[in-house]
């Protein structure tokens, strides 16, 4: 008995196209990394977590240091948010902040993404965890933004036929 399998060119073609996707990663990464810029800026734009929970409200004593004319949560200076940067390698990427203030090892970033029971020279200010970047303490991705990467990933390697490729 003898059988005939018809149908291997349009497979060759489907592995030939996720070769050539493969090989250079970098726009897929481009994409990945602009998409969590914007999602950094809605947070800081809508002042709220990258799940959209709105952060609580700063008091009224700091908001007399903020900048003029400035009346969202965490834009005091602007010098984090316009610290926001992406970079894009081979086969990484890196999406995140980089301010200071005062001396170079006091990353309030840091301290405004995740908060604190010990901030200020005496270490007795509480700041409440305002998070801007999509991810958690635990080092996770919010659970929308995991799920809107894998779309990205997904529409980037969706072949003919509707059949998607991971």
């Amino acid at each position: 008995m003898q059988t005939e399998v018809t149908g291997l060119e349009d497979l060759q073609e489907t592995l030939d196209d996720i070769e050539k996707k493969t090989k250079d990663l970098k726009p897929l990464l481009k994409e990945l990394a602009n998409h969590l810029v914007n999602t950094v800026e809605e947070s800081f734009e809508t002042q709220t977590t990258p799940d959209g929970k709105r952060w609580s409200p700063i008091k009224k004593a700091t908001h007399k240091n903020y900048r003029l004319g400035t009346d969202k949560i965490l834009h005091k200076s602007g010098d984090m948010r316009d610290s926001l940067k992406s970079r894009v390698f081979k086969s990484s990427l890196t999406v995140g902040v980089n301010a200071t203030a005062g001396d170079e090892r006091y990353q309030y970033p840091f301290v405004h993404q995740f908060g604190t029971k010990k901030a200020g020279r005496n270490k007795n200010i509480s700041i409440v965890a305002r998070p801007f970047m999509p991810i958690k303490s635990n080092g996770e991705l919010y659970d929308n933004v995991q799920k809107d990467l894998e779309e990205i990933v997904g529409d980037w390697f969706e072949m003919k036929g509707g059949a998607v490729i991971l």
